[in-house]
């Protein structure tokens, strides 16, 4: 049965994926309440400027009522228009604010009354009246305020006074007024939506971001204990029915049932491996981004002492080892590391060459890098199988098939060799095809 690298897709189901979702509704709704306060304050600040500009309009009205007064009974005003003019009802010329070229039109009732309550309109300078019971109880009210500005929330009105010997001059102006100027819930509003659409585009684009390399190391955990596990299970259950058997027979000597026993003892050693393996891995990537208590290292020797080494297996494959090593090569790097590092490739190359072909170790200076490469000649890696010869646990084909007739392989060498090469902040890359062969090239810097 062929095994390939099982493909994690995150879903709602996963830890990772649900405090990512947790994440953006959580930003979301910080996001929207800091606008929405945003919005309320600048809403807020601008009506009260521009409630300053109504104010001090109508004091100017005030002012100027009071210097060439036009009064008529504020009764008459009304019989005369046949039916009440309400503020916000605008006739005649309205009253401007605000800047020259953007001026603000809006109306504004002006009126003189005595201590009586005795109401004149000030034609001269009104552009709108109240009706008489909302101006008699405007007046009232605001004959018992001591500021002589204000807001009758009541009645919707803006008013300023001016106090004089036996009489007041009081100008009123409706409470939208101030909305004249801008329309600004809608203004704020619509701006505070797209700011909010902006900000959570880029919001769900940063949070993918920051748990991108997350996920990522959430997936290679799950995939690291599938595959884990699957390597553990077939030693175990090997060793499970080896026992069985030797339990089933108890009368048998050692010696009749030394198969079940070495059988035993060849799946325990290969779990060992696996698990020494693993255990290598972990302390690998936790060293990773750490400084390494390095030293310099002579690869020259290193390759040179491994290439001895395999002569005598490649020679039982029946595969030839030839070198071409450049004297005085060293890197900064752990001896122990890079030593694994070169004996594994060299080991792999010797394992899959086709008989009678010839496996060749080159060592050279490059610029300001030391290359090492190993080639081969056999089968070739197939193309889909590139990408994913340094993950862990995966073997390919032909792997597989070497497996099966003898030759080991769990799937965690070339994994270990990318990690020692990662942490001398080295490169590690494959090439392979039928009519070029097999090269693994190392590129560490001096």
């Amino acid at each position: 049965m062929i095994r390939t690298i099982p493909k994690y897709t995150a879903s709602l189901k996963t830890p990772i994926e649900k405090l990512r979702v947790k994440t953006l509704l959580l930003y979301l709704v910080v996001i929207g309440v800091l606008i929405a306060l945003a919005n309320f304050a600048i809403v807020e600040v601008a009506e009260y400027q521009a409630s300053r500009l109504v104010y001090s309009a109508l004091h100017d009205v005030v002012n100027r009522a009071i210097e060439k007064p036009l009064v008529a009974p504020a009764e008459e005003n009304l019989r005369h228009r046949n039916t009440p003019f309400y503020l916000g009802q605008i006739e005649g010329d309205s009253y401007y604010i605000g800047p020259e070229d953007k001026p603000v039109r809006f109306p504004i009732a002006v009126y003189e009354v005595n201590t009586q309550l005795e109401i004149n309109l000030i034609s001269s300078e009104a552009t709108a009246t109240l009706s008489g019971d909302r101006l008699m109880a405007a007046m009232v009210e605001i004959r018992d305020f001591e500021e002589d500005e204000g807001y009758l929330e009541r009645y919707n009105l803006f008013y300023a006074r001016q106090l004089l010997e036996d009489r007041a001059v009081v100008a009123f102006s409706t409470g939208n007024a101030a909305k004249m100027f801008v329309p600004f819930e809608t203004v704020f509003s619509t701006v505070g939506a797209a700011l909010f659409l902006l900000l959570s585009v880029f919001g769900v684009v940063l949070i993918n971001y920051i748990f991108r390399p997350t996920k990522k190391l959430w997936e290679l955990q799950e995939r690291f204990i599938a595959d884990a596990s699957h390597e553990l299970k077939s030693p175990l259950s090997i060793i499970v029915a080896n026992s069985d058997i030797l339990l089933n027979n108890p009368q048998k000597t050692v010696d009749e049932q030394r198969q079940w026993i070495e059988g035993i003892r060849d799946e325990a050693i290969d779990m060992l491996d696996v698990t020494q393996d693993m255990l290598q891995l972990a302390s690998l990537d936790d060293s990773r981004g750490k400084k390494l208590e390095t030293a310099a290292v002579s690869l020259s020797e290193v390759v040179e002492r491994a290439v001895l080494q395999f002569e005598g297996t490649a020679f039982e494959r029946g595969v030839a080892l030839k070198s071409n090593i450049e004297q005085a090569v060293s890197v900064e790097g752990v001896y122990s590391q890079l030593n694994q590092l070169v004996n594994t490739l060299i080991d792999n190359a010797c394992k899959y060459a086709d008989e009678g072909t010839t496996v060749t170790v080159t060592l050279c200076c490059e610029g300001a890098n030391a290359l090492f490469a190993v080639h081969n000649w056999g089968n070739a890696i197939d193309e889909k199988d590139l990408p994913f010869l340094f993950e862990r646990f995966y073997r390919t084909d032909v792997s597989r098939h070497r497996s099966e007739n003898g030759v080991q392989s769990f799937g965690l060498g070339l994994a270990i060799a990318r990690s020692i090469v990662e942490n001398h902040h080295g490169d590690i890359t494959v090439s392979s095809s039928q009519s070029e062969g097999t090269t693994f090239t190392v590129t560490l810097p001096h």
